[in-house]
């Protein structure tokens, strides 16, 4: 399929300069909710802790530039450091987005 992105571009599409944004008040709830240190590293906080890095990302930024084209493609930033969503590239990354995160969403209890 040449219109599926490439795992640099949904990188890109993910925004990782604003990763924090989405990271930081996980970890802010993680560390107010733990009793001892040792809970950092437990299996349920490594796995949501990786699910508000990339796949959280991917959500909400790739949602945003899926229905964004019209603005996007004025905006010089898309070309430089983030990357453009063409409309033919819209369903791959429709199918991106689900991909990484309906296993997340699956292993809730």
């Amino acid at each position: 399929m040449p219109n599926r992105p490439e795992t640099t571009e949904l990188l890109r599409i993910s925004r990782p300069r604003f990763w924090i944004y989405v990271f930081g008040p996980f970890l802010v709830g993680l560390a107010a909710a733990i009793v001892s240190p040792g809970q950092l590293l437990t299996v349920p906080a490594v796995v949501y802790g990786l699910y508000f890095l990339l796949p959280a990302n991917l959500l909400i930024y790739g949602i945003n530039d899926i229905f964004d084209y019209e603005t996007d493609r004025l905006n010089p930033k898309k070309t430089d450091y983030e990357a453009l969503v063409t409309p033919e590239k819209r369903r791959p990354l429709a199918v991106a987005i689900l991909a990484t995160n309906l296993p997340f969403l699956a292993a809730l209890p």
